[in-house]
């Protein structure tokens, strides 16, 4: 699946048990946690279901054009959630010995290097334009597209050492 499937599917989801959005504001439509999304452990699926919640988090306060300083204080929790999260996921590797680590590290850092810069952006803004409230929304693609593609990478790995319960 990938992220503009999983994106399709929190749409419909949302949909149906939310009142009608303006077509434009449907793309920041809550992302529920999908079946799909789970690894199989549970400590890292909790974990996952957390980065999906300060996702919506941002959501949330972008469709409401909520305050600047509100919108940057949420990118920063995400980040430092991101952050305990990839030093668990790198601790589960080296216990499990999953030969993607080190190419999933590589991963993490791009990703909190990408997610620290787009803060270092809105941080140097007074009155934001769409393009800054477009750049703080991107750290949203950045996970989701992390977890479609290289979290679930691991599940076959995680359920062939027998370490996907915590």
């Amino acid at each position: 699946m990938t992220p503009r499937d999983l994106e399709s599917h929190a749409k419909k989801a949302a949909q149906s048990r939310a009142p009608a959005m303006p077509q434009g504001d449907a793309a920041l439509a809550h992302m529920p946690w999908l079946p799909i999304l789970e690894t199989g452990h549970q400590e890292i699926d909790q974990e996952h279901q957390v980065l999906l919640e300060a996702i919506n988090v941002i959501l949330a306060i972008f469709a409401r054009r909520g305050a600047w300083p509100e919108l940057i204080a949420a990118v920063v929790t995400l980040r430092d959630r991101c952050a305990e999260h990839f030093r668990n996921e790198d601790r589960l590797f080296r216990a499990m010995r999953f030969p993607g680590a080190d190419r999933h590290r590589r991963s993490h850092r791009r990703i909190l290097a990408e997610i620290n810069g787009v803060i270092a952006a809105l941080e140097t803004v007074d009155a934001p334009a769409q393009a800054d409230w477009d750049r703080a929304l991107s750290v949203r693609g950045l996970l989701v597209d992390h977890l479609l593609r290289e979290d679930l990478a691991y599940k076959s790995h995680l359920m062939h050492v027998g370490t996907s319960r915590p």
